[in-house]
């Protein structure tokens, strides 16, 4: 089957959806597919893996204001319209064009993949865990970031995502959440759910033979690996450590705009012996950091799509203590491993009850690598292709 996987940005060295998309492309490729990475090219930096065995393509797109950037992109796609047999649309910023696509008569099948919110959110860095079930125009107006006047003059793009988006991701032949929780938000917003299957992430098979020496010290230690902005909650992971016991250590790894504040939060709270910052460390790397630490910490206060680095520590023997908020606590599917967003107390008593009984801590280990059979990429990319047979078989 010819696939084509349209996207905003490709940049292999930028990871998390950029290491999802390589992956995809390369066990589709693996599979017997024909496959190309459509790189939609709107200033995005485009720096896809120099060794690969799919094709990648960069469409160049020239257009003044972004009304014309829209007719611009649906006459660049419906060029491509019989060179694929279905797109699978791997940036949800390019869903509502494909829908529109679809609506406006494309032969080819679409099906789109749900993975961030940013189609309708205008600032999913104020995200929470309720601001979704009423994100109206003006919710959008309020939230943004941008300066005054340039927030003006979007809201006629806030218009749109607001009335217009959900409706054109309806026209698209198979939407396909990550997680049970993106699919619940994209309802909430008013994308049809019959249209929804739940198509997780999957772990990458090469992840744990790219291990490297790191020691981390602590009893127990815990690790959190990501961005360090506000709505990852790291700084859920530093106070949780005042109602540990004296030798458990936080090892952070990663960068982002709260760096420096979550860096005086640790001098704050007396904390320096405690935490350690490691910056941000190679993808190719951070294998030997989960497999010296004794729990992974997820201590997000949004609806985090999926979480990719709970199956990286889940396939390192890292057993994974999750916030109650978005897909990783689907991923994990243990009740006695999730905690309430923002309560480092409860995160504290979690991860010390574990940790106290060296019989639990191994049964959690065990059932960890036991629900890693989900995600394996053969039985994700056999789903996937099952989808893109119903599609195309659809009259």
């Amino acid at each position: 089957m010819r696939v084509g996987l349209p996207t905003y940005k490709f940049d292999i060295d930028a990871g998390g959806s950029n290491i999802s998309l390589d992956l995809t492309a390369q066990y589709l490729a693996e599979a017997g597919h024909d496959v190309t990475v459509l790189v939609y090219d709107i200033g995005k930096t485009i720096n896809p893996p120099s060794k690969r065995s799919y094709d990648c393509e960069t469409l160049e797109l020239h257009y003044r204001t972004k009304a014309d950037g829209l007719w611009v992109l649906l006459r660049s796609t419906r060029e491509l319209d019989r060179s694929f047999d279905i797109f699978h649309v791997f940036d949800p910023g390019l869903l509502p064009l494909f829908g529109l696509y679809r609506a406006r008569g494309g032969k080819t099948p679409v099906v789109g993949r749900l993975n961030n919110y940013g189609v309708f959110c205008s600032n999913e860095s104020r995200m929470d865990e309720e601001c979704f079930h009423n994100c109206t125009t003006t919710a959008k107006f309020t939230h943004s970031n941008d300066p005054a006047v340039w927030n003006t003059l979007k809201v006629p793009k806030y218009l749109f995502d607001t009335h217009a988006v959900p409706a054109l991701m309806g026209e698209v032949d198979r939407l396909l959440p990550i997680s049970p929780a993106v699919g619940e938000v994209y309802a909430e917003i008013g994308v049809k759910q019959d249209h929804m299957t739940v198509l997780p992430n999957f772990f990458e098979k090469e992840f744990d033979g790219q291990m490297c020496e790191s020691s981390l010290d602590g009893s127990p230690s815990l690790l959190y690996v990501g961005r360090l902005t506000r709505e990852k909650g790291v700084d859920t992971a530093i106070d949780a450590l005042r109602y540990l016991c004296p030798g458990a250590r936080l090892h952070i790894v990663g960068e982002g705009e709260q760096a420096d504040e979550l860096a005086t939060l640790v001098r704050q709270r007396e904390l320096s012996e405690q935490v350690t910052f490691h910056g941000w460390v190679p993808h190719g790397a951070v294998a030997g950091y989960y497999a010296s630490a004794d729990f992974f910490i997820h201590p997000a206060r949004w609806p985090e799509p999926f979480g990719r680095t709970v199956l990286e520590a889940m396939q390192l023997g890292c057993v994974p203590v999750v916030s109650d908020v978005g897909g990783p606590v689907y991923v994990v599917d243990d009740s006695e491993l999730v905690f309430p967003a923002d309560s480092p107390k409860d995160l504290a008593i979690s991860t010390q009850t574990i940790y106290a009984d060296q019989a639990v801590y191994e049964k959690k280990q065990h059932a960890m690598s036991q629900r890693l059979d989900r995600f394996a990429p053969g039985r994700v990319i056999d789903d996937l292709q099952t989808i893109y047979q119903d599609a195309t078989a659809a009259p």
